[in-house]
């Protein structure tokens, strides 16, 4: 009995330790990702992360801008707000995953805020989704972009983790490689568009990317956790409970077996 309840309680705190694969998504592993090839450092787009409420007299430092001449590594690129048009000629961009918490601006050809997803102004441009994932940069042209403050970068890449590279998807049924992904569209603006059109004879010519380390880890939702903390404590009184009736009874059957050996008691013959 006391032997099941341990079993119990390790089967509860060992996969909290060792990354319990759940739905919740990777693992995360901030910018200093250290990724086990084929899996590389991939970084979410701005509509994954969470929306952020700017204060009175607070704003956005940088806008996303579709300016091919200011951009180097991508046609849209970071610049410093409200001179994207101005300055750089550009167009500002409507596209989602390039602002923090996909907050795009009224200044694009949406018209609007994503009011769909909670936003009641423009997010702050996601230079570190553009950098990582794209080797974007802005060109020396002045003014370019603003250096992130250490709060806004932690923020940007609170949410980096590791995984397939671009154009490939993780197959489990493979021992966790990385197949081709007959959704993905080669092209950067069908891509932004999300219009995904199935090519699967594209992937014939692709080979897979074994993983011989395995899966990579994944995080756990807040309610796996939770889930895990309340398990284990539980797990463990029970094993508590168990063990003080185990010494209990012990020590029961023990002063049961010494009553039973007393010699009788002597009596007085007159």
């Amino acid at each position: 009995m006391l032997f099941v309840a341990l079993v119990a309680l390790i089967a509860l705190i060992v996969p909290a330790a060792t990354g319990l694969i759940n739905e919740g998504g990777y693992e995360v592993c901030g910018a200093d990702c250290a990724c086990q090839a084929p899996f590389i450092h991939r970084v979410p787009g701005g509509s994954e992360k969470p929306v952020i409420t700017y204060g009175a007299g607070q704003a956005p430092l940088n806008e996303a801008c579709y300016a091919a001449d200011t951009c180097t590594g991508y046609v849209s690129c970071c610049v410093t707000k409200d001179t994207c048009i101005s300055v750089h000629g550009g167009l500002v961009s409507s596209n989602a995953d390039l602002y923090e918490g996909g907050c795009y601006s009224d200044q694009s050809s949406r018209g609007s805020f994503n009011t769909a997803a909670g936003c009641t102004g423009v997010g702050e441009c996601d230079e570190h989704y553009l950098r990582v994932n794209f080797g974007v940069t802005t060109t020396a042209s002045s003014p370019t972009m603003i250096t992130p403050t250490s709060t806004i970068a932690a923020r940007l890449s609170a949410h980096d983790w590791c995984g397939c590279p671009e154009s490939y998807m993780l197959d489990v049924s493979k021992g966790c490689a990385c197949v081709c992904d007959p959704e993905y569209a080669v092209s950067s603006w069908v891509r932004g568009a999300r219009t995904m059109v199935v090519n699967a004879s594209r992937c014939l010519e692709v080979d897979d990317l074994l993983n011989p380390r395995g899966c990579p880890k994944k995080k756990l939702s807040t309610e796996a956790i939770i889930g895990i903390s309340v398990g284990s404590v539980v797990a463990l009184a029970l094993a508590v409970v168990v063990f003080v009736a185990f010494c209990c009874m012990s020590k029961s059957k023990k002063k049961a077996s010494t009553v039973k050996q007393m010699p009788p008691p002597e009596t007085n013959v007159a």
